[in-house]
């Protein structure tokens, strides 16, 4: 069973508040988002002399982690299975279409 929307959005407050961390969120659909921690993110523009058709960033897909059901309330536990699940996965180098909707969040 996965996690409802509110039960993503109060894990992304936890992460925002006690991690200290920046999380994209890239809207696939009405009803699908993917999540990433990100370390760099940089968004399409579009100048006079120049665009860019595209959004880049180095980032971590989190989703999985967020869509884990979790028992537990948002605590020291769930920072540290956070912090582990950071460390044990790779930072990537992402580009995605400008059309996409995405959301930052961050401090």
């Amino acid at each position: 069973m996965k996690n409802t929307r509110d039960n993503i959005n109060q894990q992304i407050q936890y992460l925002l508040r006690e991690c200290e961390s920046n999380i994209l969120e890239l809207v696939i659909d009405s009803e699908t988002s993917r999540y990433f921690v990100y370390n760099q993110f940089e968004p399409s523009f579009q100048g006079t002399s120049t665009s860019v058709d595209y959004a880049t960033g180095i980032m971590l897909e989190l989703t999985e982690f967020l869509e884990i059901p979790r028992q537990q309330v948002l605590n020291t536990a769930y920072k540290q299975a956070f912090d582990k699940f950071v460390e044990s996965h790779h930072f990537l180098h992402i580009r995605f279409q400008k059309d996409f909707l995405w959301l930052a969040y961050g401090k």
